[in-house]
């Protein structure tokens, strides 16, 4: 839970970072280059298994999600706002209006952690890039091969509970049936008075 106090506006986004830590394996510390073999690269890692597995060692494997660079996502996020090719490379521009709201949708749905997949990382120093947590990509490690690996940022309360939580909430999803455009519109029409 947030107080009062804590929920004030993130600045540069490098609050979220413990300034100290130590090389101790621990929940959402990220390492640098851990092999994801679903697709056969190396990619910095958030560990998700829980402290109290860690510390007592209930866990034989620990599971770490990829982080990806957020220019990524957002190419693949203007792939879906059906963009010409000049466009998406910037040869031709956008009209502003549309422009806007794909700013929006993106800073909202995903800067914001609104989306199930991705969790925003802001950038720290040279260390971790702006960047998410794919939750669909998982890798699962022995703890003694997670330790050959260079721990390079940890995150501090409340975020560092925040993203197992998260992950949680991604693998727990139901997908059900999408209304139609005609249901919507009724809804809207019947509690809306705008015309």
């Amino acid at each position: 839970m947030v107080s009062p106090i804590d929920s004030k506006e993130i600045g540069d986004g490098t609050e979220i970072y413990q300034k100290d830590f130590d090389q101790e394996i621990d929940q959402s510390a990220i390492y640098e280059n851990i092999n994801f073999t679903c697709v056969g690269k190396a990619y910095p890692g958030i560990v998700l298994t829980p402290i109290c597995d860690i510390i007592t060692k209930r866990a034989p494997y620990l599971k770490v999600v990829q982080i990806i660079p957020a220019k990524w996502v957002y190419e693949k996020f203007l792939l879906s706002k059906n963009l010409t090719e000049k466009q998406m490379i910037g040869v031709d521009n956008v009209p502003s209006k549309q422009l806007g709201a794909i700013k929006r949708e993106f800073m909202t749905q995903y800067i914001g952690n609104r989306t199930y997949r991705y969790h925003f990382l802001p950038k720290l120093e040279n260390i971790v890039d702006n960047s998410f947590i794919d939750f669909q990509m998982v890798q699962t490690i022995y703890p003694e091969d997670l330790e050959k690996h260079r721990k390079i940022a940890a995150l501090r309360s409340p975020w560092r509970e925040s993203v197992p939580s998260r992950y949680a909430a991604y693998c727990l999803r139901i997908g059900t049936p999408r209304y139609s455009k005609e249901f919507l519109n009724t809804i809207f029409d019947s509690i809306s008075s705008l015309t």
